[in-house]
């Protein structure tokens, strides 16, 4: 399978538009919590991290409902055309000499609601965009890849100016790019799956648990986000106290693990097929495992570095395999309120395990952290293999064309 085929159509504008959103949060974001600590100190960028994140844990569920009821394109364009306002009137906040966390909050919160109809809508939109030639598997780690390239640029984009600027462009700059990721979407409209007979709320919650291969799928993947959250937390301290390495050094890990990430996702993406997705995703868990625990045992930046890069290989495929199996797991008219659902659920897992990686982080070293992390991680491989439903996953088919549609399901 070739990536060339994705170079054109509908997927190509949508690819190009996610891409342009992703490197306006990016950009923006650390604009943002540079302006949160300088001044508010660490309690304003905990607060406006939590903003950032648990409205959209809320909303996701009732967001897979518009995704389903109305064109998904026309969704993601309203969620950036949203945001593009909201984060304008951070942008004109982050201008003034008196600065208003609880403004600067309410208005990230805002955005965080609106989040999921592109989270889960992009997802739920990818097999209504793909024409002949063009497959799944290929489709999703292409968009997969947006975050490597998007975690590549826009940090050091909005770094560079911040630095320059100050706050107020860089976030400026984020609203403009959602505002064009809006108008790219718009465009797209007309590309849907039919609406199913019925829209509950609750249908994609149903999914969820009326059907234990998608349930263990969905339940793995929030405790594989709560087991990675320990090398989230304690990797900047980790750098300077440990490695005996400046702030720059922080950027250069993640870029590698990036670039690790986007060789993965390219390489994963490219197969037709993989037998057994329970065992490689029990794989998978492993082998981060061993990651982190490798990682903390490194003293100096180059091996961090070398781990790092395997780590981004190691960790990219794990979304495509995942969406790719829900994309196929029920119709196409139910697969926002999946996608909904399902970003509701695991996307508990990061703040949550934040929270516990913080707590123990007073009480344990910073390699001891990260190594709980790893060898929790082991453990849930471990586990995922004794799980008969997550065991005999099916083989994963990379290479369908186009949407499968179908009939609503009760």
């Amino acid at each position: 399978m070739s990536y060339r085929t994705l170079a054109h159509g509908p997927y190509f504008r949508a690819w190009w538009a996610m891409l342009f959103t992703n490197l306006g949060t990016n950009i923006g974001w650390l604009a943002i919590l540079w302006l949160a600590a300088a001044r508010g100190g660490p309690e304003a960028v905990g607060i406006v991290t939590a903003a950032f994140a648990l409205p959209g844990v809320v909303s996701g569920v009732y967001a897979g409902v518009l995704l389903d009821r109305m064109p998904r394109a026309l969704a993601i364009a309203l969620d950036n055309g949203g945001r593009a306002i909201l984060y304008a009137l951070v942008a004109v906040e982050a201008g003034q000499a008196h600065f208003s966390l609880v403004v600067l909050t309410v208005l990230v919160g805002l955005g965080s609601l609106l989040t999921p109809l592109s989270q889960a809508g992009i997802w739920s939109l990818v097999p209504d965009l793909l024409q002949e030639g063009q497959t799944l598997g290929t489709a999703n780690a292409a968009m997969n890849g947006i975050w490597q390239v998007a975690t590549l640029a826009g940090p050091a984009a909005g770094g560079l100016l911040t630095a320059r600027f100050g706050p107020a462009l860089p976030i400026a700059l984020q609203a403009c790019l959602y505002a064009l990721t809006a108008a790219m979407m718009g465009g797209l409209r007309g590309v849907q799956a039919q609406p199913g007979h019925t829209l509950s709320a609750w249908a994609g919650l149903g999914a969820v648990f009326r059907t234990p291969a998608v349930l263990a799928v969905t339940l793995f993947t929030f405790a594989y986000s709560f087991v990675y959250a320990p090398l989230e937390v304690g990797l900047p301290s980790f750098v300077a106290h440990d490695l005996h390495a400046k702030a720059g050094s922080y950027g250069v890990l993640w870029a590698i693990f990036a670039v690790g990430a986007l060789l993965g996702s390219a390489i994963w993406g490219a197969r037709r097929s993989l037998p057994r997705l329970g065992l490689w995703l029990a794989a998978d868990f492993l082998a981060w495992g061993l990651v982190m625990a490798g990682f903390s045992q490194t003293r100096i930046l180059a091996p961090a570095l070398l781990v790092m890069a395997v780590g981004g290989f190691i960790y990219s495929p794990y979304q495509l395999w995942t969406n790719t199996y829900l994309q196929q797991a029920v119709p196409g008219t139910l697969l926002g309120r999946l996608f909904g659902a399902f970003t509701a659920i695991t996307g508990l897992g990061l703040p949550l395990g934040s929270l516990a990686a913080g707590a123990l982080s007073t009480a344990v070293s910073l390699r001891a952290l990260i190594a709980l992390g790893g060898a929790a991680c082991v453990a849930l491989g471990g586990l995922a293999l004794a799980v008969p439903t997550l065991r005999r996953l099916p083989d994963l088919n990379l290479a369908r064309e186009g949407s499968g549609g179908g009939e609503e399901t009760s």
